[in-house]
């Protein structure tokens, strides 16, 4: 006959000996840093050879004309055909010291829609400033046996034929008075 299985308590038994294990201290593991989120950067497939020419022009406006002016569309509308898209124009007021880059957003027929890329103006040198009298140093007056004449800090005669020297110092003033005033 087989023999009866020993009965198997889950209980500890009191008596049981406590058995002291030496505790390990949990280190946690050092990760290496973990990466920055990276900046935004070019994306290969947005960056190409433009296949196209992106042509400039340079435009010297009346003194009279504005920013608002070169702004509407219309004001280009003689010269619309020979720009395109994407072209750049430099508008220069050279009397009331200013300059403006527009981009051409779009041509149409009699005019182009343009955006303003960068607008700068500069001081004009007023007339009696140490300037203007620097300004006139760069002009010789001489007397010739046909009149007077003036010429500019190359030797080049700017003028000549001119009746007396006050007539060449006017002609030098108003020169001076040119580029160093703005326009009304």
């Amino acid at each position: 006959m087989a023999k009866a299985a020993k009965k198997v308590s889950n209980k500890v038994p009191a008596h049981a000996p406590v058995v002291e294990q030496p505790v390990a201290t949990v280190m946690p593991i050092e990760n290496p840093v973990a990466a920055q989120k990276a900046k935004p950067t070019v994306k290969q497939q947005n960056f190409q050879l433009a296949e196209f020419v992106v042509s400039e022009y340079t435009h010297r406006c009346e003194p009279s004309d504005t920013m608002e002016d070169i702004m509407r569309p219309e004001y280009w509308c003689h010269v619309a055909a020979r720009t395109s898209a994407l072209s750049r124009i430099t508008v220069i007021n050279r009397l009331k010291g200013w300059e403006a880059s527009l981009r051409v957003l779009e041509t149409g027929k009699g005019l182009l829609r343009v955006v303003l890329l960068t607008h700068t103006e500069w001081k004009m040198i007023s007339e009696d400033s140490d300037e203007a009298a620097r300004l006139r140093l760069l002009y010789d007056i001489e007397e010739r046996p046909d009149g007077w004449r003036v010429k500019n800090s190359q030797g080049v005669s700017v003028s000549g034929g001119l009746v007396s020297k006050q007539a060449a110092e006017e002609f030098v003033t108003a020169a001076v008075k040119s580029l160093t005033t703005k326009a009304a």
